[in-house]
């Protein structure tokens, strides 16, 4: 299989996983005494789980305000079905506490009413559904830059971390 270079997207590639640090994060221990590589590795350690459990808990907070969004639109919902058979039941009891002529003339008015009330019911419960879904891609779009800002700020750590390590070999040559 040939390969073709192209220049612009090497130069692409390099701007965009290397300057910019898609790729950063690989940190030399060269020249790096025992102790200081042993540091390193705990270091690296320690802030990975650290990242591991910040993200678990941007999880678990994302879960939670779907689940209770999700239970706000069900009771919505409901309250909103309980509403409308107490509506459709109270025109129903006028249908049947009037006379035979009464009736013929009620029933096709009270029918009308009830098939608008169904139809109030149904646009009110889609509309439930359209703000929940809304609702949902704003926790995930929310859930999804947290975990960006976290995983910006786990490298800022480690930088930190490798520096402070680092920097302790400078001062170990100074002392001898």
């Amino acid at each position: 299989m040939a390969v073709n270079y192209d220049p612009q997207a090497a130069h692409e590639y390099y701007e965009n996983y290397t300057k910019k640090g898609i790729l950063k994060g690989r940190r030399s221990t060269k020249g790096f005494s025992q102790t200081q590589k042993e540091q390193w590795a705990y270091a690296k350690h320690q802030l990975s789980e650290e990242h591991k459990a910040i993200n678990k808990g941007i999880t678990e907070t994302g879960k939670q305000k779907r689940s209770t969004l999700s239970e706000a639109a069900k009771e919505r919902r409901k309250a909103l079905s309980n509403s409308c058979k107490e509506q459709i039941s109270a025109l129903r009891d006028r249908i049947k506490g009037a006379s035979k002529e009464e009736k013929a003339m009620i029933r096709d008015e009270v029918n009308g009413m009830i098939e608008q009330l169904r139809g109030q019911l149904k646009a009110g419960k889609e509309q439930i559904s359209t703000q929940l879904k809304s609702g949902r891609e704003q926790i995930t779009a929310s859930t999804k830059a947290s975990r960006e800002a976290e995983k910006t700020a786990y490298e800022k750590r480690k930088d930190e971390a490798y520096e402070t390590i680092k920097g302790a070999k400078k001062t170990e040559k100074k002392k001898k």
